[in-house]
C-alpha cells in the first residue's frame, strides 16, 4: 500500500541516532539568492524555486519536479506528485542539511552557506536516491535509480523535471555535438528540444533573468532525450532516460544536473552570458556534493 508522506514517520539521522520525526507540510530552504520549498503533497521533491525574491519555477498542483516513470501498457505516471494510478512515490528516509550538519525542520526556513537534502524512495519497482545541494548560488542535483532483479519495461522514465515559469520568453540549447539552437517560446504545446543536450538556457526579457541548467550524460540510459516542453502552464525541462524501452535488471543509472542564475538587461548579450554560466556549471560536476 502506498503511504502518504504526511502520515508516515520519516527517518532522520540526528546526533548519530535514528529517530522518527514528523515533517511539516512544507519546508523552506534558503541559501544566497536561491530559495526553494519542499512539499508533502509532492513527496518532498522541490516544489518551488525563487531567485532574488522572484518566482522562476512554479508550484501549482499539476506541475511536478523530481523523477517519475510510466510503466509499459499503463496510461499513468508514478512518482513525484503523480498518484493517478493509485500508487505514488513512497518516501523511505530524508535527511536535511545546513552547512554540512543534519537539521530537523521547524517553522522557520532552513538557511546556511550551503543547504541540501538526501532522500531515499521507492518509485514503482525502483529504489531511488535523490539529493540536492545549494551552495555558491548553484543548485546541484543527483538522482541514482536502481532496478530490481528483473527487467522493467517502460514507456517513459524522467528525472530532473523543472517546470520553469512562463515568464521566460526565450531559450537557447547547446547540443551534445556543440551545435546551438534557440528562439522564442510560443506556448503551442510542442517540444522546443528533444535530443539530449548538455546545456539548456532560459531568458525573461522583462526581468532580464537568465537560467542555465547543465546536465551530465547519465551512466545508463535507453533512447536518451532531453525534452523542453512549451505549454500554457510552464516551460518544462526534463531528462528522459527511457523512451519505450526496458530498464535492465540489477542496473543503476546515475544522473546529475546543475542550475544557476544571472541577470542581463541587454537582450543581445544574454546568450553569451548563459553559455559562460553553463561552462562553469559543467566544470563543477567533479565537485558536486553527496556523491
Amino acid at each position: 500500500m502506498n503511504k502518504t508522506p504526511v502520515a508516515a514517520a520519516l527517518l532522520f539521522l540526528t546526533a548519530g541516532l535514528l529517530s522518527a520525526v514528523e515533517l511539516p507540510e512544507s519546508v523552506a530552504m534558503t541559501c544566497g539568492d536561491i530559495k526553494i520549498r519542499l512539499d508533502a503533497r509532492k513527496r518532498w521533491n522541490i516544489n518551488r524555486i525563487e531567485w532574488k525574491g522572484q518566482l522562476v519555477c512554479i508550484d501549482t498542483r499539476g506541475a511536478h519536479y523530481g523523477m517519475t516513470c510510466r510503466p509499459a501498457g499503463s496510461p499513468h505516471f508514478i512518482g513525484s506528485g503523480h498518484t493517478e494510478s493509485g500508487a505514488g512515490e513512497e518516501v523511505i528516509s530524508i535527511k536535511l542539511f545546513a552547512d554540512g550538519k543534519e537539521v530537523v525542520p521547524g517553522t522557520e526556513p532552513i538557511t546556511g552557506k550551503s543547504v541540501g537534502m538526501e532522500k531515499v524512495s521507492s518509485i514503482y519497482k525502483f529504489k531511488v536516491k535523490y539529493s540536492f545541494t545549494i551552495a555558491d548560488n548553484v543548485l546541484a542535483e543527483r538522482t541514482e535509480i536502481t532496478s530490481p532483479d528483473e527487467a522493467v519495461p517502460l514507456r517513459q522514465l524522467y528525472c530532473f523535471m523543472h517546470p520553469w515559469s512562463t515568464r521566460f520568453t526565450d531559450y537557447h540549447v547547446v547540443s551534445a555535438d556543440g551545435k546551438k539552437s534557440g528562439g522564442k517560446f510560443v506556448t503551442d504545446g510542442k517540444h522546443r528540444n528533444r535530443a539530449f543536450a548538455p546545456l539548456i538556457c532560459w531568458y525573461d526579457a522583462k526581468s532580464a533573468i537568465i537560467v542555465s541548467t547543465a546536465a551530465e550524460k547519465p551512466s545508463w540510459s535507453s533512447n536518451l532525450q532531453r525534452l523542453l516542453w512549451d505549454i500554457r502552464s510552464y516551460r518544462k525541462d526534463y531528462i528522459c532516460l527511457v523512451m519505450n524501452g526496458v530498464f535492465p535488471a540489477n542496473t543503476t543509472a546515475v544522473c546529475r544536473a546543475r542550475t544557476a542564475f544571472a541577470r542581463q538587461k541587454d537582450p543581445g548579450k544574454w546568450v553569451a552570458d548563459a553559455e559562460a554560466l553553463g561552462e562553469k556549471l559543467q566544470s563543477g560536476f567533479a565537485a558536486q556534493l553527496h556523491e
